[in-house]
């Protein structure tokens, strides 16, 4: 990117109350402008312009007033983009609960309170710019607490997983394209990461690629499987000892591949001791 390249600029809110700097000098702040961008802060949206910066990052702003979220909007038809991370205008200036109406506005999709078992951590689900960061099905372990964000879409790079399968998680993240700007959704930032402080840069990549994508700059991603395959297969003999018909284990093995192809996976595809030995004659 050129030096005067506004996609290279990032802003970072600060509410008022924090001091000058803090967001620069947070962790997030700091991976940022280790990547060459220009970080500066903002502690109101009425200032964001295109052709001045690239990205705003906004995070855990429970407060986000109507006319605040209007400027926001008015960003991105303009070509702007922006990150969001957690729950952001849920409450009124009071502190009151107003629920996530703005949040369902902004991010186009359905948001909801989850258990706090169903919030242990976030996996890699489908491969996208998002999710690049991460290895397929690849897991961050967060704390979990009750109430956490997670948003009904068909198609997130990241879901929520909890002490019980569910293939049908919540995201935990997503993106969306709004006018001519681009917007994407973290549901949780760096500082909640429980275990070792690699997690935590992971997370923190993460952020950065959705940084990347939201103000259309390049962004590497280290393909999985060498060749640039889509996914891998391991061929497995079936230990239950039953059989299947050639259709049944066509169809069983289509949706491996399929689930694979997804998030650049692993397809386990199972072969019974009877096509074993009519394959061996």
């Amino acid at each position: 990117l050129g030096e005067h390249d506004p996609r290279g600029a990032v802003a970072l809110f600060r509410d008022a109350y924090q001091p000058v700097g803090a967001a620069v000098r947070s962790p997030f702040g700091h991976a940022l402008v280790e990547t060459g961008r220009s970080v500066r802060e903002m502690t109101s949206l009425r200032d964001l312009d295109p052709a001045r910066v690239g990205v705003v990052v906004l995070s855990e702003l429970r407060v986000l007033p109507d006319d605040e979220a209007a400027r926001l909007r008015n960003f991105l038809a303009g070509g702007g983009g922006a990150v969001l991370v957690g729950s952001f205008g849920v409450r009124d200036a009071d502190g009151a609960w107003r629920g996530y109406e703005t949040m369902r506005k902004l991010l186009g999709a359905e948001v909801l309170p989850l258990d706090r078992d169903r919030t242990r951590s976030i996996v890699a689900s489908r491969r996208g710019p998002i999710a690049a960061a991460l290895l397929p099905r690849q897991r961050i372990g967060v704390s979990p607490e009750e109430g956490l964000p997670g948003a009904l879409v068909p198609d997130s790079e990241l879901r929520w997983a909890g002490t019980q399968a569910d293939p049908n998680a919540p995201a935990a993240a997503l993106r969306r394209s709004f006018g001519d700007g681009r917007l994407a959704w973290i549901a949780v930032g760096p500082e909640r990461v429980v275990g070792n402080a690699a997690d935590q840069r992971l997370l923190g990549r993460v952020l950065e690629a959705a940084v990347a994508w939201s103000s259309r700059t390049p962004w590497v991603e280290v393909l999985p499987w060498p060749g640039g395959a889509s996914f891998a297969g391991v061929v497995e003999r079936d230990a239950s000892g039953g059989s299947a018909s050639d259709e049944r284990a066509e169809e069983t093995w289509t949706r491996a591949i399929e689930a694979a192809e997804n998030d650049a996976g692993t397809a386990r595809l199972r072969v019974s001791a009877e096509a074993r030995r009519d394959a061996a004659t």
